[in-house]
């Protein structure tokens, strides 16, 4: 007797599965031949290794506490060269399952989350925290927005269950690295249940509710707690006006905000590694690397700008992530938009970007959508005139 033959519809959706799944395991081995290209190219012409925790390390020991996984790496291995390389390998493990994860939040867009992750094959090669913290948020919001998790749609004590406690491991660990990420987290993650379980007529009082006491927070000695560098953020910010002669007024802001999302320009990059062979610090590789980042920004930036019109369909078709995703993205670029004034390391701007690309995978989405409904109504209306 003949099984039962599988309906073109589970056919089709069988060869789609297949093909995204060839797609992430292709895009995965090219992060890690990346990064590993990355790093031979740092060892071979003898670049210096450079890493906060190096420069903690030896230069204000008083602060290496703020990165205690890197310490003890230190102490077990007694070595130190030792141990930035098994952080080296350590990143490329956290890359690449930070990518599997970003690919779930962003609808399945492996090419565009692929983009996305390619600076973190330079950075993960001589910083210890950034692609773990990537890893953290990633599989935080990852548990968040599970077709299975009931944190946000379902249950407000859905804690009880492993998703939540899971979660909550994900933020105690995440006090570890970037304090100030776990409390950026939890404001996300607030804001969300207002816009998706309040009804409209408290909606904005309970966001007004959470800026000012978020700012509050900010000004107070409360926020030494929660901020990598053991001083306030009022504090902070204090001493980077001081640095670079410029106060933090809403003029420069608004400049400064500009250019953490938008400097360096793809261009400048450009004229950077073919006049000066790249950066003189991190080499031109690296500028290679973060140009193909932001060209892939300042395409997704255009993209979405393009479809303007249709980002309220994204917001309402997938609310409660993208007002989660838009949230901590303006929080980060706001924090660090007012400490070095739109300046700063690429990797402090990489979490400002998330919700652009998402809005990028959302507006893609739903025009492959609209094609297939316009291909099968096309197919319909043939099969129609023909019978």
């Amino acid at each position: 007797m003949r099984p039962p033959s599988t309906p073109p519809v589970a056919r089709s959706q069988q060869r789609h599965a297949a093909a995204h799944h060839q797609q992430l395991v292709l895009f995965a081995a090219t992060l890690g031949l990346l990064w590993l290209l990355y790093s031979l190219n740092r060892v071979i012409p003898g670049y210096e290794f450079i890493s906060d925790e190096r420069f903690f390390l030896t230069m204000i020991p008083e602060q290496a506490s703020k990165r205690r996984l890197f310490m003890r790496a230190v102490q077990l291995l007694e070595d130190e060269n030792t141990a930035l390389l098994l952080c080296g390998v350590f990143n490329l493990v956290c890359m690449v399952a930070g990518y599997v994860l970003l690919t779930r939040i962003n609808l399945g867009r492996t090419g565009l989350s692929f983009l996305q992750t390619i600076y973190f094959c330079a950075i993960g090669a001589y910083l210890l925290r950034d692609c773990i913290i990537f890893l953290l948020v990633m599989g935080f919001t990852t548990i968040l927005f599970s077709p299975r998790s009931r944190l946000i749609t379902g249950r407000l004590w859905e804690l009880r269950s492993w998703r939540g406690l899971w979660s909550a491991v994900l933020l105690l660990t995440l006090l570890d690295f970037r304090p100030h990420y776990t409390v950026f987290l939890l404001i996300a993650l607030g804001v969300t249940l207002v816009a998706v379980r309040i009804k409209e007529n408290v909606r904005l009082f309970a966001v007004g509710a959470v800026s000012v006491g978020a700012l509050l927070m900010l000004a107070s000695d409360l926020s030494e707690r929660y901020f990598v560098y053991g001083v306030t953020v009022a504090e902070y910010l204090d001493l980077h006006q001081a640095r670079v002669s410029m106060d933090l007024t809403p003029s420069t802001f608004i400049v400064s905000l500009s250019k953490h999302y938008l400097a360096p320009m793809p261009t400048s990059l450009l004229a950077r590694i073919a006049l000066d062979g790249g950066s003189a610090v991190y080499g031109a590789l690296d500028d290679v690397y973060r140009l193909i980042y932001k060209v892939s920004l300042y395409c997704c930036m255009f993209y979405v700008g393009v479809n303007v019109g249709r980002i309220p369909a994204v917001y309402s078709r997938w609310r409660a992530r993208a007002v989660f995703l838009t949230t901590f993205s303006v929080l980060n670029a706001t924090l660090y938009s007012g400490f070095s004034f739109g300046g700063g390391h690429e990797r402090t701007k990489i979490f400002s970007t998330l919700f652009i690309f998402f809005l990028a995978a959302g507006l893609r989405t739903l025009e492959l959508e609209r094609q297939s409904r316009a291909r099968l109504n096309y197919l319909q209306g043939l099969r129609a005139r023909f019978q």
